[in-house]
Parts: structure tokens; C-alpha cells; sequence
């Protein structure tokens, strides 16, 4: 596994941002880079076989410089194998701490770490926290999943903290009514509230029609799943407090989270080496957009190396205006899973018909589109009150022109929308076979990718190479 002393110089790193210069994180990303390709090529069958059958040893990665030259990996590689063979040797499947991921795909994966892995990462989300404004003796409340704790996840020290007052955390099951979730949170007045932005933010338009004591956070954190600007703007208004957004997953636990300056995502580069890469598998430019490679720099029993997210990202500049070492995600713009494959090859990002949506948010409470088939889109949508005609007319016009006349497009006014079996509320849905099922990354330097006449992926390429404005 890896040497204490390299463990110890991660916890160090993690605790002196942000007065870590960026050569230091560099420094720590190119050692801790050639620890875990070495320590995966020796102990994790898998990996050994990966980067034979591609001909690269431990000695070719002298850093993140040479990180294009290792395969990329992905979920369905991992699924397809017995848990030994993606396992470290010495690993005592026993005695690992494992989460499973929400399957919003329809894939879920089995994730394990060792105690010290979990709380290592468990720290940076932590430091997040209170760069975001989080303090140590806030009263903090997650409307998150409820999840068993397990015989392996120790948690003396936490219960030690929480004894004197400080990181003090109640959870609330997010897959209640939101008539719970409120009572509950008007009973523990939190000073911090977290949790899935779309439950949040049922819970804040249920909170702004009914009479009751005011919920007044100083601070909302969210993540789990994409922000869009129509929950920002209800969480916002009803707590009366700035939400801000933490990017994660259960293999990477942060990846990257908002900066209160500028506003856009600081990446987590001492927990992760992120890539943002388009099709062809090279680095999107800047304010360019592409999907999401990550490599845990802290899980060693498991590894996670150059794995692909199915996110698409906007990369940001080269430094955040706040003057953080680290490097930074402008805006995430969602997963491949989401993505719309239209006919004649036409690759179409949900979000490009929701903007009236988010233009006219008095009129939608929520909306949710879901793709049936490859030439039917149907729009629900739940109404804040009565809507005319001519509203209807309004946010159904725009849709149409975009989709063209070889997609019957639905508007259906509902109730109601359920949220996902994992608690989270997702926008979009495809029936259909994802684009993320049409991409296949190489290392820079391959040879192409993108097999002749694959119109669908020569689209998407071209839409994810491109800045934006």
C-alpha cells in the first residue's frame, strides 16, 4: 500500500492551502502520480494486464507530463471484472469501508477504501467546506441519503469533535416528503444546510408558500448533481443565503468546488489529477469544453487511474482570479448519459432547450425532459399556477424550432415529478441509448477514434471542441 511517509506528506499538502505555491502542488501531484502508477502495475492484476497489453511500464510516467500516455479507464472495465482482480494485493476486502455508486446511468459500481483512504478524503472535503464559509462549530444539516455505517468506518476521532461542540452534523433522509424535510429542518435551524440541489430545492418553494418560521441559513452547500439556474434561484431566494456547489463522486469523493470569489469550480488537485479531454482524447483548451478524466491520488486499494467521469465540463483559465494554486472547472455542464441522440446523427445537450425555462422561472416550478425515443421528446413540467395558453405557447415554440421537424416534441403539464431512487432530481432523461455509448478515448497520439461515417460522434466532437462564449 502506500508508504506512510508519502500519506503524511498528502495530509500536509492539505493542510497548508491556500498557501501552497502551484509548483508545490505539482511537485506532490508528479510524486504521488508515479507512487500509484508503480504501486497499481505491481499489486492490482487489472492494471498490470492494462498497461502490458499497452506496452507502457511505471518507468515511462516520470509525472502528470506524461499522464497521456496511460489508457483511459471506465466504469464498464471495472464492472465486467471479479472484485480480486481491480483489488491491491494485501487489500483485505474485508476491512475496506465501501459505497456504491447512485447507478444514475443504470451502472452502478462498488467502490472500496481503506479507513485511512476515506478520511484522507474525507479532510479536503472538509477544507472545502470552510473555504466555502463553513465554520467548526456550525450546526450542520444534510438532507443526503441514509446510509448504515459501517463496522470498518471507525468514527472515534469525528465522535471526540462532536463531543466538545464542533463539526456538529445531523441528517436528514432526503427521500422524505418535503413537508418532513422542512419541519425537520425548521426544527434544528441549522446555520449550514447540504444536500441535493434538486430536493433542496423542493423543499425551498413548499417553504416559500406555506406559513411557518423562516429558515435562515448563513450558508447552502450542494452537490451530487448538476445546479441548474432555476433550483440556484429558488434555493437563493427563500433561504435568503449564497448556494454553492461541491462536485464529487463516490470514486473521487471532491473533485472540485466553488471558489467565493469568482465563482467557479477550484479543482481538487491534491485529491485528483483532473483531465478535461475532448473525443479525440486531447486537452480542451481553455473556456473550451470536453468530458471529465479524473485519477485518485489517494486510493491506493482501489485505484481510480485517467477514469472517465461521462461529465462534460467547461475548463476554466489557468488560474482562478482568487489566486488558489489550483486550477479550475468553469461550469459542468452534465453527464454523457444525458446527452440526446437525435436522427441523422444529431448529438443535442438538454440544457440548449431549457433556456426559456430558466428565462421565465415565475412560470415552472420544475421541469424535467425526458427522451422516449429517438424522434420524441416529452417536456414535464410543473406549473408555479395557472398558465395561459399563449405561456404554454412561449416556452413550447423555442423547443420546437430547435428540435426541427423529425422530433415530435410534448408539452405535459403535471403534479408532480419523482425524484430518482437514489434521492437526487435529475432534468433529463434518455430512454435511448446515450452518446456517452459513442465515445471511445485513446491516449493522445492514437490513432483516430472516430470510426467513418460515425456522423453522431464527428457532431459531438465538434460541440465540445468548442469555446465557450
Amino acid at each position: 500500500m502506500i508508504l506512510p511517509l508519502e500519506r503524511m506528506r498528502g495530509l500536509i499538502t492539505s493542510a497548508r492551502y491556500p498557501r501552497l505555491e502551484e509548483r508545490e502542488v505539482r511537485a506532490f501531484q508528479d510524486r504521488r502520480l508515479r507512487a500509484l502508477v508503480r504501486h497499481a502495475y505491481e499489486n492490482v492484476p487489472f492494471y498490470r494486464s492494462l498497461y502490458d497489453e499497452h506496452g507502457i511500464g511505471p518507468r515511462a510516467i516520470r509525472g502528470v507530463q506524461d499522464l497521456h500516455r496511460l489508457p483511459i479507464t471506465h466504469k464498464r472495465m471495472f464492472q465486467s471484472l471479479p472484485m480480486e482482480q481491480r483489488l491491491a494485493r494485501g487489500a483485505d476486502q474485508r476491512r475496506l469501508i465501501v459505497r456504491k455508486t447512485s447507478g444514475s446511468s443504470g451502472e452502478p459500481l462498488v467502490v472500496g477504501r481503506t479507513w485511512m483512504e476515506e478520511r484522507s478524503l474525507g479532510l479536503l472535503r472538509w477544507r472545502a467546506m470552510f473555504n466555502a464559509g463553513y465554520r467548526p462549530a456550525d450546526r450542520y444539516a444534510g438532507v443526503l441519503m441514509n446510509h448504515k455505517l459501517q463496522r470498518a468506518d471507525v468514527q472515534l476521532p469525528l465522535r471526540m469533535l462532536r463531543a466538545v461542540g464542533l463539526l456538529r452534523t445531523e441528517l436528514i433522509d432526503c427521500l422524505q416528503e418535503p413537508r418532513v424535510i422542512l419541519a425537520a429542518l425548521r426544527s434544528l435551524d441549522p446555520q449550514v444546510i447540504g444536500g441535493f440541489p434538486g430536493v433542496l430545492a423542493r423543499v425551498a418553494v413548499l417553504a416559500s408558500e406555506i406559513s411557518g418560521r423562516p429558515l435562515r441559513p448563513r450558508l447552502v452547500i450542494a452537490g451530487g448533481e448538476t445546479i441548474t439556474p432555476l433550483m440556484r434561484k429558488q434555493i437563493e431566494e427563500t433561504f435568503a443565503a449564497p448556494l454553492f456547489d461541491m462536485y464529487g463522486s463516490i470514486e473521487f469523493n471532491l473533485l472540485a468546488w466553488q471558489c467565493r470569489e469568482s465563482g467557479v469550480m477550484h479543482t481538487c488537485d491534491d485529491g485528483v489529477i483532473t483531465e478535461v479531454l475532448m473525443p479525440n482524447g486531447t486537452a480542451a483548451p481553455a473556456r473550451g469544453r470536453g468530458e471529465l478524466v479524473g485519477t485518485n491520488l489517494h486510493s491506493f486499494a482501489m485505484p481510480f487511474i485517467r477514469y472517465r467521469m461521462a461529465d462534460v465540463v467547461t475548463r476554466g483559465g489557468d488560474r482562478c482570479s482568487c489566486g488558489s494554486p489550483f486550477g479550475s472547472i468553469e461550469s459542468i455542464q452534465g453527464r454523457m448519459v444525458d446527452h440526446f441522440l437525435l436522427p441523422r446523427g444529431r448529438v443535442l445537450h438538454p440544457w440548449e432547450l431549457t433556456t426559456d425555462l430558466v428565462v421565465n422561472p415565475n412560470t415552472v416550478r420544475e421541469y424535467q425532459l425526458l427522451q422516449e425515443s429517438e424522434s420524441r421528446i416529452l417536456l414535464r413540467i410543473v406549473p408555479q399556477r395557472s398558465l395561459s395558453e399563449v405561456e404554454l405557447r412561449a416556452l413550447r415554440e423555442p423547443v420546437e424550432r430547435i428540435l426541427g421537424p423529425e422530433v415530435a416534441f410534448e408539452l405535459r403539464l403535471v403534479d408532480r415529478i419523482p425524484l430518482e431512487v437514489t434521492g437526487k432530481f435529475r432534468t433529463s432523461r434518455s430512454l435511448v441509448r446515450s452518446a456517452y455509448d459513442n465515445f471511445s478515448w485513446q491516449p493522445s497520439g492514437a490513432s483516430s477514434t472516430l470510426p467513418p461515417g460515425s456522423s453522431a460522434i464527428r457532431d459531438a466532437s465538434k460541440e465540445l471542441a468548442q469555446p465557450v462564449q
